[in-house]
């Protein structure tokens, strides 16, 4: 369940940078949206690639 809630915090985040917590997040996620429609598509990636690093079991 954390691992959904904090892959879509990121994914949101990249297309809402202003959800975000710190400058610095905020900052290079508000970069990545600067590419119009690709933010959806950069923010599902980059939520899925988190989702996938936490639940991963070893």
């Amino acid at each position: 369940m954390l691992a959904w809630i904090i892959s879509g915090y990121i994914a949101v985040g990249t297309v809402w940078p202003n959800i975000l917590i710190t400058d610095g997040l905020t900052n290079f996620f508000a970069n990545l949206g600067g590419g119009g429609g690709y933010a959806w598509m950069i923010g599902a990636a980059l939520g899925a690639l988190i989702h996938l690093g936490i639940s991963q079991k070893r």
